[in-house]
């Protein structure tokens, strides 16, 4: 949430607000504005100095370095190289916007993975404060804006859901928390399911070609990706009552 202005060094700032659970249980978390080149800057509450999160003056072909935040409650900035792939213009509630479409590239090696989605007025397609990836960490969440809202008039919703807010920590009133990830160390793909019925496991690479289909129904499995190629993929585990995306990168 963005609200009331501040003063810091001279330059203007907006306040940002940030809740995990309750609507009402928001906490200051920095501060962020917009230049008159079109970059959003974003200032953590525990540094002393803001930093480009977006760059909406980017022409195709052109990159940057931004922010990344693993989390936001960890103390940890990491800066990303991005580059525009594409921008598409596209209509949104009546109104014209651009939608950028963002490869980001690994430091250690000199390859562009296509990762974020960008809406001008808007910001990532996966929350305002996620504007990259950094693939470095051998796994990708994918995470999902549901709504964006200006002075209480709603401009977006994410038509996958349709609707502003969802209890993600239960399904059918089973717990199942973060059952997902890839450890890059191991090579492995790691999930726990508490589910009774049978889960399907499905890896897709770049190329949209499935390398790997598995049935699932036991509550901890460990899957080798060593034969994988080293590159981009997105896992997808689904079953009656429950389902799960994942984005990784094998280095």
């Amino acid at each position: 949430m963005f609200k009331t202005d501040t003063t810091i060094n001279d330059t203007l700032y907006k306040n940002v607000y940030q809740s995990f659970k309750q609507i009402d249980e928001y906490s200051l978390i920095g501060q962020i504005r917009e230049d008159v080149e079109d970059k959003i800057y974003f200032r953590p509450i525990n540094y002393n100095k803001e930093f480009l999160l977006y760059d909406f003056s980017l022409a195709v072909g052109d990159s940057t370095t931004i922010i990344y935040w693993s989390s936001i409650d960890e103390k940890a900035l990491t800066l990303i190289k991005i580059r525009i792939d594409s921008i598409v213009p596209i209509t949104l509630n009546e109104s014209n916007r651009l939608k950028y479409y963002i490869s980001s590239k690994s430091q250690f090696e000199n390859k562009w993975l296509s990762t974020n989605t960008w809406v001008s007025g808007i910001g990532d397609l996966e929350g305002v404060l996620y504007s990259c990836h950094n693939i470095d960490v051998g796994g990708i969440d994918l995470k999902q804006l549901l709504c964006y809202s200006l002075a209480d008039s709603l401009i977006f919703i994410n038509p996958s859901y349709q609707t502003c807010y969802i209890e993600t920590t239960a399904i059918n009133n089973q717990e199942i928390g973060n059952v997902l990830y890839y450890n890059n160390t191991l090579k492995t793909l790691v999930f726990e399911i508490d589910c009774i019925s049978p889960i399907e496991l499905i890896i897709v690479d770049t190329m949209g070609r499935v390398v790997l289909t598995k049935k699932l129904n036991t509550y901890q499995n460990n899957i080798d990706l060593s034969f994988l190629p080293n590159s981009f993929y997105m896992v997808n585990i689904s079953g009656t009552n429950y389902q799960n995306n994942l984005k990784f990168f094998k280095k």
